[in-house]
């Protein structure tokens, strides 16, 4: 059984490579993980961030975020060059709503849309979160559904490896973005797909302010919170399915963590913004 659940695992992760399917296959995929967590344990997914100096909880929490304590300081640390204040903010690859909860609840921005491409999961982020300009919305990331100079922000936590075609997304912020915003930006790469990325984003008429290697910081991270995903994933995923799942969130000796533990996979942190002049 568990030859026949790393076989399958393979299988999954390998259409991600045909740029035809890959949109297909990451809304099922999302889809699958909505209708599996109907208690609402997966607000947030994304592999989370540590300091690698000082205290290793950097973040006053309220006691029903500290289960997504090294989550949230992931995205504390991607917008701490920002100010989001009275600004309008776009979330690309929400997922749950947790993060965009979060950053509107305490970085105060006038508006905040999160936008994904599961409508299952978009649904249950409107019924979970309400907050002043909090809104929710179903959306390709490279057919952003919104007007052209829109926002003055465009948050992206580890979502772009799911994309057809990065290039497309950089172009769609490039539109969205008025003059000096900025995206704000994170997510994990083979040697090869960093490369790649590099070469999306010296194409894409943005300016690099800001670029960071965290592997360290989201492995100490991953270290932390590998216990208790193994443990919901044991209570909600088909035994066929956890290998599988237990790779997907980076659990502490899976490939995907063995991969950023030794550098053959990067996890970046970029800041890129918008020319004040066209």
């Amino acid at each position: 059984m568990r030859q026949r659940a790393s076989i399958l695992g393979v299988g999954l992760v390998a259409l991600t490579g045909v740029p035809k399917l890959r949109h297909r296959l990451w809304r099922w995929w999302y889809d699958l993980l909505a209708q599996r967590d109907r208690d609402g344990d997966w607000l947030l997914m994304n592999y989370g961030y540590v300091p690698l100096r000082g205290s290793q909880q950097t973040l006053k929490l309220d006691p029903e975020q500290e289960p997504y304590r090294y989550p949230l300081q992931l995205y504390d640390h991607v917008v701490a060059r920002l100010d989001l204040a009275g600004k309008d903010v776009l979330e690309v690859g929400c997922g749950r709503g947790g993060g965009a909860a979060f950053l509107a609840t305490r970085y105060l921005p006038r508006a905040l849309t999160g936008i994904d491409l599961s409508p299952l999961a978009v649904a249950r982020c409107r019924a979970a979160h309400q907050a002043p300009g909090l809104s929710f919305e179903t959306g390709r990331a490279e057919a952003l559904p919104v007007a052209s100079a829109c926002c003055d922000i465009v948050i992206n936590i580890e979502s772009s490896h799911c994309y057809a075609d990065m290039q497309r997304f950089l172009s769609e912020v490039r539109r969205v973005l008025r003059p000096g915003g900025q995206l704000a930006f994170c997510d994990l790469r083979t040697t090869a797909g960093m490369m790649r990325l590099r070469e999306n984003v010296a194409a894409c008429g943005l300016q690099t302010v800001y670029e960071e290697l965290i592997n360290r910081q989201v492995v100490r991270a991953l270290d932390r919170v590998t216990e208790q995903r193994m443990a919901t994933i044991d209570h909600k995923v088909l035994r066929i399915w956890r290998p599988l799942m237990n790779n997907f969130v980076g659990a502490r000796g899976t490939p995907m963590y063995n991969m950023l533990r030794d550098g053959r996979m990067e996890y970046i942190h970029l800041l890129l913004r918008k020319p004040d002049v066209l």
